[in-house]
């Protein structure tokens, strides 16, 4: 897809339920700079070196490799695509500090810190991993890259490009704004066909700063939103709006049910989603409910109490 000066738009295949994530080639005045780098699959690097035929694009041709974040439909073929181009990384430091984190060790330590929390049981902990370590693959020590932290800024061929540091579904999460052209590149912070789950981190308030992330779009001109789910879509500021009111009905759903009894988030998933999930859906239904727990916490009408096995009840305040 090629709509706007100077940007492609790959759509590759993803083993899961999102069905595709998008890489985006950006014009520099001696070749490329890519966004993102899909998922660590066959089927993946077949879409990818298909797209880039398709629009004459030479590995080598790739000298910048900019990176939103750290998941596996994201930084997967990382080290392909270097391989082959030589392109120097950027992403935030936090994001390689994940990567390496979850590539060195089975059982990654916030894994453990939120399931401690969480109470989640021993053998769900298992199953969840077990579904997790399949994209462990994806994660890489990534020794060599430019750190950005937002505000930087990219000449391009048709523009200079702002980068831009929204944390929230990532802790270290960037997006790329073309002030001339108004477009923003979004990765998973702002998308309108689903909602970004909240990365929960430990002494953090997570869903705070991405709703922060939200409102610092919002003012911004902008004509194209380019996903890394979905297509291209306009009215930024709508959706943005849209993702908030999402998260302000998921805290009051939340304090529905902990004004009833204190509950565990492991138990608030099992009231939230009665039906259950599968491990790695519940995975990351924890995380998003940990993270607006936290925020509940910090602005009053909830409080924690610690039990001796380190997990965590969460009341409300009647």
């Amino acid at each position: 897809m090629s709509l706007l000066a100077g940007l492609i738009t790959i759509s590759l295949p993803v083993p899961f339920e999102l069905g595709s994530v998008n890489v985006h080639l950006i014009e520099l005045e001696d070749g490329y700079l890519m966004v993102d780098a899909g998922h660590g699959t066959p089927q993946c690097l077949a879409a990818l070196e298909e797209g880039l035929a398709q629009h004459r694009v030479q590995w080598t041709d790739i000298k910048r490799l900019f990176l939103t974040h750290a998941h596996p439909d994201h930084i997967g073929l990382v080290p392909h695509i270097i391989e082959q181009s030589g392109a120097r990384i950027s992403m935030h430091a936090l994001e390689a500090l994940l990567s390496e984190q979850i590539a060195s060790t089975s059982r990654p330590s916030i894994f453990q810190e939120a399931m401690r929390i969480a109470a989640v049981p021993e053998d769900l902990q298992e199953s969840m991993l077990s579904d997790l370590r399949h994209n462990r693959g994806d994660y890489h020590q990534i020794d060599s890259y430019q750190p950005l932290e937002g505000g930087e800024r990219i000449t391009a061929k048709h523009g200079l490009l702002e980068v831009l540091y929204t944390p929230g579904h990532a802790p270290g999460h960037l997006c790329l704004y073309s002030p001339d052209q108004r477009y923003l590149i979004s990765g998973d912070h702002l998308l309108r066909t689903i909602t970004p789950n909240i990365a929960w981190r430990p002494e953090e308030d997570m869903l705070a700063r991405y709703l922060d992330s939200l409102e610092m779009l919002k003012p911004l001109d902008i004509e194209w939103v380019i996903p890394s789910h979905g297509g291209l879509f306009h009215g930024h500021a709508r959706v943005a709006d849209m993702l908030s009111e999402h998260h302000d009905q998921r805290c009051k759903q939340i304090l529905s049910f902990l004004k009833d009894e204190p509950l565990t988030a492991h138990a608030l998933v099992g009231r939230m989603w009665p039906r259950g999930l599968p491990p790695v859906h519940h995975h990351f239904a924890v995380m998003e409910v940990l993270s607006h727990l936290e925020y509940l916490r910090r602005r009053g009408p909830v409080t924690a109490d610690g039990g001796p096995d380190g997990s965590i009840e969460w009341r409300a305040f009647v």
